[in-house]
């Protein structure tokens, strides 16, 4: 099995920053797709610019910290006022589809349950 493109989530960045730790690594995943399914309603549907940066930052940090490049990336333009290059919905989509065909794979290819 191959690592997922590094600029959707750069698991070797991740691995990196928790001594390759496989059960932490699903949990931190698990736990950034939490905060995209609890932030993306925010973010998109606050009419209160000081909510939609304050959820943006958090959503940047969650995502940069695990090393969810473009997602991060999107947040931070919206935190900053900045059109992103690809919709919040589109990088919230594109995370969570990558991350949970990531989790149903153990590391040498095969399903986990």
């Amino acid at each position: 099995m191959s690592d997922p493109d590094p600029q959707i989530i750069d698991l070797a960045f991740l691995r990196s920053l928790i001594a390759g730790d496989a059960a932490l690594e699903r949990d931190l995943l698990r736990l950034l797709l939490e905060q995209c399914a609890s932030l993306l309603p925010v973010i998109a549907g606050s009419d209160d610019p000081q909510t939609r940066r304050d959820a943006a930052h958090t959503l940047r940090g969650g995502a940069a910290g695990l090393g969810a490049k473009r997602l991060a990336e999107t947040a931070a333009a919206i935190e900053e006022g900045r059109r992103p290059d690809i919709s919040l919905e589109a990088a919230v989509a594109e995370i969570r589809e990558t991350v949970e065909r990531h989790l149903a794979q153990g590391r040498d290819g095969r399903l986990v349950a």
